[in-house]
């Protein structure tokens, strides 16, 4: 049965990562040096964490840079922090895209899993309101 730590009042939620994100957040091919790397993740067959399809119900938002076997910790509560997949107005639900970035959701049939609060162009950090499931699209 895999270890992972069920969600704390306090957010932080970890679960073993099966990726290493330990070279952060990349634009361009240029390392980002920011904290956290905020990509949707979710659970694989081993019960490690990786990056969540493209549509589907991710677990969470990414907190930090594990390698591969390091606990990943994810929030999925709350106001946090996101990769623009696309450009994004203020106040669009939002979808898992490519990478675990989160794009606008559009009649695909992806789970809205977010509202972003600001507008943002594709590349960028921006802050969502994390809604959990919230209908499909």
């Amino acid at each position: 049965m895999p270890s992972f730590q069920r969600p704390r009042r306090d957010g932080a939620n970890t679960i073993p990562s099966a990726v290493d994100w330990s070279g952060g957040y990349t634009n361009g091919g240029t390392v980002a040096p920011m904290q956290p790397n905020p990509v949707a993740i979710d659970i694989n067959g081993s019960g490690q964490a990786a990056l969540c399809a493209i549509g589907a119900m991710p677990l969470g938002l990414l907190q930090d840079f594990p390698k591969i076997g390091e606990n990943a910790r994810y929030e999925n509560d709350g106001v946090l922090r996101y990769i623009a997949g696309a450009a994004i107005t203020a106040g669009a639900k939002l979808t898992v895209g490519a990478n675990g970035y989160l794009i606008p959701a559009a009649g695909g049939g992806g789970v809205v899993v977010a509202k972003a609060l600001y507008a943002a162009n594709q590349g960028d950090i921006s802050t969502c309101e994390y809604l959990g499931y919230a209908g499909t699209v």
